[in-house]
């Protein structure tokens, strides 16, 4: 007999992890979601929270946290977003965790999060690196000006140029050092970007990211995160790491050439916008014609971002450029 056939198979460990800074309410709602997970059969679940701050203030939520398995709580007293998801991903290492999912402290899961994940590991076995949809729940003071959010369609499987920090999940041999694996990069600490960063240098590595339609996150639009100019001031600010990125990672005429190209494709873009526009009124179709000025403003808020860059100072803190970063 063989005696493999009698030793149990050992259950892969998958850390939930998250990172939160003086958010007690979003943070104890998001845990009361990972509470209810469906637990994937085969796979032992931890959940770590790292809190970002010089002293802890959140630790009352996590010791209250009502959850089905372990449950640790780190503090990161260097401040800044990257610095705290490295905590994670060294957390990760040292528990020798297999797989390590990551969701942001102002965001729920669904309860077969988890179990989707699994699911597309299974049919994608050489995959080490997936993503997942976020369903924004926009405020009722969202600015009638902004385009509604919609719903991402994309097929189970489809190639994604990044993932978001908010829900991705990937394996021991991207995030252990022993095996090569990666950190985030601190000069993406203040402005953000660190995740669109780390993304293109593990697909650049030769892996594979795809996206898994029915592994849901659930993101809410605060109200001070409604407004038309927040709203633009985001669009700048997700391009302008997107330059950070490009200037960084490649030389500056491939990323010169790159600019040149976007450039022109946001060009043509904005040069159909007031025929889409003028169509738009013509048949009294309000909304689609507001619609469409967001999209024309967002455009531009781009095409400024990418000129712009080299002269825009660093990002500190929500989107405003700043000198001294």
């Amino acid at each position: 007999m063989d005696a493999s056939q009698d030793t149990p198979q050992r259950s892969q460990k998958l850390i939930v992890g998250l990172c939160t800074h003086n958010r007690p309410t979003e943070l104890a709602e998001c845990l009361a979601s990972i509470a209810l997970l469906h637990i994937p059969e085969g796979f032992e679940l931890h959940c770590v929270v790292v809190e970002n701050g010089p002293i802890s203030e959140i630790a009352h939520v996590t010791k209250a946290a009502n959850l089905p398995f372990r449950i640790t709580h780190k503090l990161e007293s260097r401040m800044g977003v990257v610095h705290a998801r490295n905590r994670l991903f060294d957390i990760a290492e040292h528990e020798n965790a297999d797989w390590l999912a990551m969701v942001d402290d102002d965001e729920t899961v669904d309860e077969n999060w988890l179990t989707e994940f699994v699911s597309a590991m299974n049919s994608f076995p050489d995959v080490r690196f997936f993503c997942g949809p976020y369903v924004i729940l926009p405020s009722n003071s969202l600015s009638a000006w902004r385009r509604p959010p919609g719903t991402d369609k994309r097929p189970l499987g489809s190639p994604t140029p990044f993932a978001k920090t908010g829900n991705f999940l990937i394996h021991k041999r991207l995030f252990d050092t022993s095996l090569g694996g990666f950190r985030f990069d601190t000069v993406f600490n203040h402005s953000g970007g660190e995740d669109y960063d780390i993304s293109r240098r593990i697909i650049a590595s030769g892996e594979k990211l795809i996206f898994v339609p029915t592994a849901k996150i659930y993101e809410p639009i605060a109200d001070e995160r409604s407004g038309f100019w927040y709203g633009l001031n985001r669009v700048w600010r997700d391009q302008h790491v997107v330059q950070k990125h490009l200037y960084l990672r490649l030389s500056f005429s491939q990323a010169i050439s790159k600019n040149i190209a976007e450039l022109l494709q946001i060009i043509v873009q904005i040069a159909f916008k007031p025929v889409y526009l003028t169509r738009n009124i013509m048949f009294g179709r309000l909304n689609s014609a507001r619609y469409t000025l967001w999209d024309f403003f967002t455009l531009i808020a781009r095409m400024w971002a990418i000129i712009g860059y080299p002269l825009s100072g660093e990002i500190k803190a929500y989107g405003k450029p700043s000198k001294d970063a």
